[in-house]
């Protein structure tokens, strides 16, 4: 009797010790992405400002623009097609792409990626949604 609650209270105490651990290293992983978003974002922080806002800095581009330049500024292997601003004459066809681009580069969809992707995806939707806002 006492070997049997010996080896249950051994086995709790293996998987507490061994959830612990899982914890921990998820929270390492959780602080090493977000170290190298920080770090990401600054290193892009100039590309994308450019990018995404006039001379400047005080105000975003318009969003036909900020759509027809948007391929500038994806990561690698990104499957946004370079549109031409020619496309983007009728409103309709400009909420068509603003919606598609923002089903993309909506952070949610972008869990799972790298901090690069993570970062670019942001400041894209960030810049998309101001754009669109202020056009409407």
């Amino acid at each position: 009797r006492e070997e049997l609650v010996k080896r249950r209270v051994e086995a709790e105490k293996k998987r507490v010790q061994d959830h612990v651990r899982k914890m921990q290293e998820q929270q390492q992983a959780e602080e090493q992405l977000k170290a190298d978003k920080v770090a990401e974002g600054a290193r892009i922080d100039a590309e994308m400002t450019k990018w995404a806002k006039t001379p400047d800095g005080q105000a975003y581009k318009d969003i036909k623009v900020l759509l027809s330049t948007l391929h500038t500024v994806t990561w690698p292997g990104c499957t946004w097609q370079e549109l031409p601003l020619s496309q983007l004459l009728s409103g309709g066809s400009v909420k068509k792409h603003y919606f598609k681009a923002i089903l993309l580069f909506h952070p949610d969809k972008q869990k799972e990626a790298g901090a690069d992707q993570q970062v670019r995806a942001d400041r894209i939707f960030q810049a998309l949604n101001e754009a669109y806002k202020k056009d409407q």
